[in-house]
């Protein structure tokens, strides 16, 4: 509903929200006045200024996620997951009064979220009393995608923001390959492993995860500040087990984006001979033998390298958000449908077995796309051929820069003969003019004409094209 108004600032007729939200007018009305309620007077206002119509009114520059935000906190999922994150280990009893609903309510809604946390992370809330019932990685990963949606790095804990900065900055210090972290992610990560441990829920690793990667040297230098960051805020000795954990799921946190800065990061840790082998076979299904060894391929190599050992741990880091899902499906069906005929190709002895093909197909067609645009990160070539009155071809250029993105290469021929050897010379993927050039069927490249003076309709289809060059 909130998107939906914010994207309407007149206001939105409450029969049309109701039908877009499939409810009931009574409904809105009801869900309009408990917003109203919930969210401080200081942030907005929902108001109806005529019959019939609800509007959005901003008293304070807020974003729209954060009043969601705001009104998620209060809902009973959130709370009582926000209970379990803290330990507290409620009755039944103890939740009613605690959250004011019945015994009935707190059922429905421990159902359905126990059906959606048995289905996606093979863990349950038990009420006997209130408590996660599972593998320790998995509750953790739970956690993880549950606060992390927030897009609020503090959700959990304010000091956990330093803390990542700190942690990042000494492990650069150590003089390691610098691993290109989200600071986001490594943040939510903290927040949720400092409540672990106080509560010395700990993780318990078999024997082949504690062995099973090849960057052993990097992992004895950076255990020792591990150590000392549990120390910081706990006393008592850390489990070696917990270490490796942190030291695996720190590749959780790898961003695959090139870097601004000047520093040069890696993707991955070290990896035995004999995985980086099959990694690179697995991506020969796709990719012509020049990409494997010109590099092209670095980031697909370093995340299946990441991915596999952080499945190792748990499978659930396979996993991607359902609506990350359905986009990638309905845009890059091609690629996602070869990606996933690929890994269910892979028999059970590979050393890249899977339990969650559909999500990894996905992660791969993500790069897959970003590996198509570095290939050709040629910058596309717009040309405008322009003449006019006094002064209207300089302001037709100032025009332009206000719409074409500038990652894109614009030069102009003002009052100059273009032809096709020039077409051809500069490489031009998309002409543009406001007088006939007579070069139609003879070059190909797109030409869009303009009118001898541009109409707004004119800039309108010059947007769409560009929009059209840079898919």
């Amino acid at each position: 509903m909130l998107k939906i108004l914010q994207a309407s600032p007149g206001g939105v007729q409450v029969k049309e929200l109701s039908q877009r939200l499939e409810c009931t007018p009574k409904t809105v009305h009801k869900e309009i006045h408990l917003m109203n309620a919930i969210l401080p007077e200081q942030y907005a206002l929902f108001a109806f200024p005529s019959a019939g119509k609800v509007k959005l009114t901003y008293k304070k520059k807020v974003s729209i996620d954060t009043m969601i935000t705001m009104l998620a906190k209060q809902t009973l999922p959130y709370q009582i997951m926000n209970y379990l994150l803290h330990d507290k280990r409620y009755t039944i009893v103890q939740l009613m009064k605690e959250l004011n609903v019945s015994r009935t309510v707190i059922f429905t809604t421990l159902r359905h979220m126990n059906e959606i946390l048995t289905e996606r992370y093979q863990i349950s809330i038990s009420t006997a009393p209130l408590s996660f019932v599972g593998k320790e990685e998995d509750i953790r990963f739970c956690f993880f995608v549950f606060y992390s949606a927030f897009g609020d790095n503090a959700i959990i804990d304010k000091d956990s923001e330093r803390a990542a900065s700190e942690l990042i900055n000494r492990s650069h210090q150590l003089g390691l390959d610098c691993l290109h972290f989200s600071h986001f992610y490594v943040t939510i990560w903290l927040s949720i492993l400092k409540l672990r441990w106080q509560q010395r829920q700990f993780v318990i690793l078999n024997e082949e995860m504690e062995t099973n990667f090849a960057d052993r040297r990097n992992f004895q230098l950076v255990s020792a500040f591990i150590k000392d960051y549990y120390r910081s805020f706990y006393s008592g000795e850390i489990p070696e087990g917990e270490v490796i954990w942190l030291y695996i799921v720190s590749l959780h946190c790898v961003s695959y984006t090139d870097a601004k800065e000047d520093t040069k990061y890696v993707y991955r840790r070290k990896e035995f001979p004999e995985v980086l082998v099959t990694i690179r076979q697995f991506l020969g299904m796709v990719f012509p033998q020049e990409m494997l060894e010109n590099g092209a391929l670095g980031k697909m190599e370093a995340f299946l390298v990441n991915v596999r050992l952080l499945s190792k741990m748990s499978a659930r880091f396979e996993l991607v958000a359902p609506a990350l899902h359905e986009l990638i499906k309905e845009m890059h069906e091609e690629h996602y449908l070869q990606w996933l005929e690929c890994l269910e190709s892979l028999g059970q002895d590979s050393l890249l077995s899977f339990s969650h093909p559909e999500d990894l197909a996905v992660s791969l067609t993500v790069l897959h796309v970003s590996v198509l645009k570095t290939e050709h990160s040629k910058p596309k070539h717009v040309l405008f051929a322009l003449q006019g009155d006094v002064g209207m071809e300089e302001y037709i250029a100032h025009v332009v820069e206000q719409l074409i993105p500038k990652q894109l290469l614009v030069t102009y021929y003002i009052e100059q003969a273009v032809t096709k050897e020039v077409i051809q010379e500069k490489g031009v993927d998309l002409m543009v003019c406001n007088y006939d050039l007579n070069l139609i069927g003879e070059t190909t490249c797109p030409i869009l004409r303009l009118s001898n003076i541009p109409t707004l309709a004119d800039w309108r289809r010059l947007q769409d094209m560009v929009a059209q060059l840079n898919r």
